[in-house]
C-alpha cells in the first residue's frame, strides 16, 4: 500500500488520507478523477508482486458528496463501473452522504439482537 498511496489521497485540513484497508478490502481515495486509473493500475501491479490480483467485478468508483456522479472507466482492459451507492464492510455508502437509511437499518438489527437476548437479560 505504501507504493500505491504515494500518488493518491485527499486532504482534510492538514491531514492526508490515502486509503482504508481491512483484510482484503481496500478503498483508495483520490482527489482528481484523472489520478484514479493510474492508482488502480499501480494497485494491480504492486499486489501482483505478492501473487494477489484485483477483483475487477467487485471494483467500483464512487464520488462521495463532491462533484458529479462517478463515470465508468476502463483500466487495463477491465471495465470499472461508477456507482452512486456501495456497500463496504456492511455499511451502505451513498454518494449524497445521507447515512440515515443505513443508521436505521443498523438500529433495527441491534434492536432485534437485544430482543433475542431478552431471556438472558432477565
Amino acid at each position: 500500500m505504501e507504493h500505491v498511496s504515494r500518488n493518491v489521497g485527499i486532504h482534510i485540513g492538514t491531514n492526508l488520507f490515502t486509503d482504508l484497508d481491512y483484510a482484503d478490502d481496500i478503498t483508495l481515495f483520490v482527489d482528481k478523477p484523472e489520478a484514479l486509473s493510474n492508482a488502480l493500475e499501480t494497485m494491480e501491479q504492486e499486489s501482483a508482486k505478492f501473487g494477489l490480483h484485483m477483483s475487477w467485478t467487485k471494483t467500483k468508483i464512487q464520488n462521495v458528496e463532491v462533484g458529479p456522479p462517478a463515470s465508468s472507466i476502463t483500466v487495463n482492459g477491465h471495465n470499472v463501473d461508477g456507482v452512486s451507492e456501495f456497500t463496504y464492510l456492511s455499511h451502505k455508502i451513498v454518494s449524497n452522504n445521507n447515512s440515515m437509511p443505513d443508521c436505521l437499518r443498523r438500529t433495527a438489527l441491534a434492536s432485534r439482537a437485544m430482543s433475542d437476548l431478552a431471556d438472558v437479560w432477565q
